[in-house]
C-alpha cells in the first residue's frame, strides 16, 4: 500500500442535502476540487492528481460493465447481479492502493460521504440503479452511517478483513459476505479469523452435498456461538484452522439430507 493520504470530508448535514438530489435519473454534480472540502488537522492531504487518479481508475472499472461516463446518470445498461459482482471485486483489489489511508482515517464517515457524493455519484448511482425497488434509494449506500453497507467503504475494509486472503473475493457471493464481513463487532472484527473461515468453506463446497447457503449460516452461527467463550486472539494460525474447519464438518454433518 501506497503512504496514507488523508481526504476529502462532506459533514452529515450536507451529505444528507447532497442525498435529497438522488433520483432515477438525477443526483449531486460530482466535484473534484478539494478546496471545497474539510480535511482532518494531521497528515499529508491528498492532492488533485491523487483525487484524479482515485476517480479515473474506478470510473474505467465501471466502464468494462457498461457504465458510460458520457451518459452521466442516464445509464441504460444493467450489468446485472454477475456484473455488479464483478465490478465489487475490482474495486475491492484497486481500491486499498488508489485510497491509501490509515485505519483511523477510513473510520471517517465524512471521507467515504465524500466518496460517494462528490469523487463519484454517477458511479455510485449506476452501481445501485438497478438493485432493489426502483424509485427507492438507500442512503446508506451513500452517507457512510454503516461501512459494510456503503458502496466504497465497504470494499475498503473488506480488503482489510481479507488481507491474507485476497483471492477469495473471486468466489464468495455476496450472501456469504453478509454473513462473514458485515458482522462487524463479531466474526469481521478478526481479520484473520474472517480469512481462514472464507478458505475453509470454500474448499469445503466441492465436496459437500449442501447447499452453500445453508452450509454458511449454520457455520456462521455456530462460531458466533463459540465466539462468545473463545478468544480467537488468543489461538494460534493452526488453532483457529482446525477450529473452523471443525464448525464447517460439523455443519455439513448436520445439514446432509440422507443421514
Amino acid at each position: 500500500m501506497n503512504e496514507p493520504l488523508i481526504w476529502p470530508r462532506i459533514d452529515r448535514s450536507r451529505a444528507e442535502s447532497l442525498v435529497s438530489l438522488v433520483g432515477d435519473m438525477e443526483g449531486p454534480p460530482k466535484d473534484l476540487t478539494t478546496d471545497n472540502f474539510a480535511f482532518s488537522g494531521i497528515g499529508q492531504r491528498a492532492g488533485k492528481k491523487d483525487v484524479e487518479l482515485l476517480r479515473s481508475s474506478v470510473v474505467d472499472c465501471a466502464e468494462r460493465y457498461g457504465f458510460k461516463i458520457r451518459h452521466g446518470y442516464d445509464q441504460d445498461t444493467d450489468p446485472c447481479d454477475a456484473g455488479r459482482a464483478q465490478f465489487d471485486a475490482e474495486v475491492f483489489k484497486l481500491i486499498p492502493d488508489l485510497m491509501p489511508m490509515n485505519w483511523s482515517e477510513a473510520g471517517s464517515r465524512e471521507v467515504w460521504s465524500w466518496c460517494a457524493l462528490a469523487l463519484l455519484p454517477d458511479v455510485t448511482h449506476w452501481r445501485w440503479k438497478w438493485s432493489g425497488q426502483r424509485g427507492r434509494w438507500n442512503p446508506e449506500r451513500w452517507i457512510a452511517s454503516d461501512f459494510t453497507r456503503h458502496t466504497w467503504a465497504r470494499q475498503w475494509w473488506r480488503a482489510v478483513q481479507l488481507h491474507s486472503a485476497p483471492t477469495v473475493v473471486d468466489e464468495l457471493l455476496e450472501s456469504d459476505f453478509n454473513q462473514l464481513t458485515e458482522r462487524a463487532n463479531t466474526i469481521g472484527a478478526s481479520p484473520r479469523l474472517v480469512s481462514v473461515f472464507a478458505e475453509q468453506y470454500l474448499a469445503m463446497i466441492p465436496g459437500a452435498s449442501v447447499e452453500r447457503r445453508a452450509l454458511i449460516r449454520d457455520a456462521t452461527q455456530r462460531l458466533l456461538r463459540e465466539l462468545a467463550f473463545i478468544d480467537d486472539g488468543s489461538l494460534g494460525d493452526n488453532e483457529i484452522e482446525r477450529w473452523v474447519v471443525a464448525l464447517l464438518t460439523e455443519s455439513v454433518y448436520e445439514l446432509e439430507p440422507m443421514r
